[in-house]
């Protein structure tokens, strides 16, 4: 049971961490597009 809870747990951390940086990254490019148009 262990294992199993920390690798969901490991899984939950790269999901938050991928859509964390895709976030900042989105954010990044609008404030760009917006700036320069």
């Amino acid at each position: 049971m262990g294992a199993a809870i920390a690798d969901q747990i490991a899984v939950l951390h790269l999901i938050n961490y991928h859509f964390l940086s895709f976030a900042l990254h989105t954010g990044a490019n609008l404030q760009t597009y917006y700036l320069n148009n």
